[in-house]
């Protein structure tokens, strides 16, 4: 990644985040109502883009402005899978 321009690599995780955002439209998961091995590899993904960033990133903005599923569904993995995620974040 360091050979390649800052400009080159937000570029890229921005069709990334699309592409994962039209492949999980208005599904629960990524592969329907029930979660999966792909979950969790797109929210670990997702969760960077979404939570690892300043809001006023050019990724939180691209969630903020285009893919609010991408935020419901960080939101439902957080609920679901890491109830005690501000508590995991305070250690």
């Amino acid at each position: 990644m360091g050979r390649h321009s800052k400009e080159d690599v937000y570029r890229w995780a921005k069709r990334d985040m699309r592409c994962i955002s039209q492949i999980l439209g208005k599904n629960k998961y990524i592969l329907g109502d029930q979660p999966s091995v792909e979950d969790a590899c797109v929210f670990g993904f997702a969760a960077q883009m979404l939570w690892g960033f300043p809001a006023t990133s050019p990724f939180g903005k691209l969630v903020e402005e285009e893919l609010p599923n991408m935020k419901e569904y960080c939101n439902r993995m957080k609920e679901e899978f890491f109830p005690d995620w501000n508590q995991l974040l305070r250690k």
